[in-house]
């Protein structure tokens, strides 16, 4: 594929970062307040809230704002634990080839304003190889990502003005119908290997 008709879109957590357990150890093992995390934890209305919100695919922000509402004396490490992140090193590397060969590579993900400017300077070599960024945004009532198609022809909208050919790559298979349904390429996520292989079939790599 021609790099300059062709634009790569990539999700965030779960393609490019993944949780960091050793990290989430320990800011758990340091949090000074451990009582409180034990109260919310018998918070019926809040686990409750939590399990639907699991079930509806909820964005971060969305979390963000049930625990200001139930739990605010928590917020903080839960901000902190959901930041979490590492990276997914071999996906890093198939990013910066992509980058050198002269593709241009965008972020597509739920992630919200909040979260994504932590993960933007603590990784920001990282983000920086890429040109244009789509996350989640909420108002009063709705907070708009993905599968929502509108999500996906927002980005179109505003992203794609000329029509490049669109590669999207998600580890959600929700997201990549939906994706495939907006006029992307898409690709399911399972691991750097098998992207790379994905990508060599589209003469990408």
């Amino acid at each position: 594929m021609d790099p300059r008709n062709t634009i790569i879109a990539f999700d965030l957590h779960g393609v490019l970062f993944r949780l960091d357990w050793r990290e989430v150890f320990h800011i758990l093992w340091g949090y000074p307040h451990k009582w409180r995390l034990f109260t919310c934890g018998f918070n019926i209305r809040l686990i409750w809230r939590c399990l639907h919100m699991v079930w509806h695919d909820a964005v971060d922000e969305e979390y963000y704002q049930l625990f200001r509402r139930l739990c605010p004396n928590i917020l903080p490490v839960i901000i902190e634990l959901t930041n979490a992140q590492k990276p997914i090193e071999p996906t890093v590397e198939i990013l910066r080839t992509l980058k050198e060969r002269g593709f241009l590579l965008h972020v597509i993900s739920n992630i919200g304003p909040q979260r994504f400017a932590v993960l933007k300077n603590r990784y920001s070599l990282i983000i920086a190889l890429f040109d244009s960024v789509q996350i989640s945004h909420s108002d009063e009532d709705n907070t708009l990502k993905k599968p929502d198609q509108r999500f996906f022809d927002g980005y179109m909208h505003a992203h794609n003005s000329d029509h490049k050919t669109v590669i999207f790559v998600d580890d959600s298979k929700k997201n990549i119908r939906v994706a495939n349904k907006a006029g992307f390429i898409g690709i399911h996520f399972k691991n750097p290997q098998q992207l790379a292989s994905v990508l060599k079939q589209l003469q990408v790599l």
